[in-house]
């Protein structure tokens, strides 16, 4: 895997500052020309390893296919939707075009996750609390969103009370990168302890 050196202003950093090959993000520099290892002090963290350009990983071990083992989805705390499709601590992305209705998908999955049902064949391993992070759509936007997945499953009363207690809202729109992850996301994680977190 080649590895990028990310520069505030690339055009005046050479071919190699650029392209790190065969190494892992030697240098991170953010806009304003802190380096990674800055950013993270300044944050106090302090147990990130360091990498040596030097030392190259070893080449992975190659096992026979029959050596698999079929795992055991339905007992496994860390299954947070069946089978085998998101686990604790793994990640999932949602991308498409602008429009195309990504953020009431989200609020449709996180609503029905919250009660414990499937979501277009997706289910959940049990109820589930989660955290959708909004840039785009403003306040009324996402009451209009879940106001129709309501309507459109036809939850009420209790139902609908219980899916929207188990799923959180935030607005955030003026910090990207690093310091969203850092000054947005992990207190917000920290403080609720969603499962899954739905961006």
């Amino acid at each position: 895997m080649d590895a990028l050196t990310i520069c505030a202003d690339a055009g005046r950093h050479t071919g190699q500052q650029r392209q790190a090959p065969d190494c892992l993000f030697l240098k991170l520099q953010a806009a304003g020309g802190k380096t990674m290892n800055s950013t993270l002090a300044e944050y106090g963290i302090c147990d990130v390893p360091e990498i040596d350009a030097e030392t190259k990983p070893g080449p992975p071990k190659a096992r026979l296919l029959s050596e698999l083992v079929h795992p055991q989805h339905d007992k496994s705390p860390d299954e947070l939707l069946r089978h085998r499709f998101l686990r604790r601590g793994g990640g999932a992305l949602l991308c498409g075009p602008t429009g195309i209705g990504k953020s009431s998908f989200a609020i449709q999955c996180a609503i029905c996750w919250a009660l414990g049902k499937d979501c277009f064949g997706i289910q959940a391993a049990r109820p589930l609390k989660s955290l959708l992070i909004q840039a785009e759509n403003d306040d009324g936007d996402l009451a209009e969103m879940r106001d129709g997945v309501i309507e459109g499953l036809g939850l009420i009363g209790n139902e609908a009370k219980a899916a929207c207690a188990n799923l959180l809202v935030v607005r955030e729109d003026s910090r990207t990168g690093f310091d969203f992850f850092l000054s947005v996301v992990k207190p917000l994680l920290s403080e609720h302890r969603p499962r899954p977190s739905v961006d």
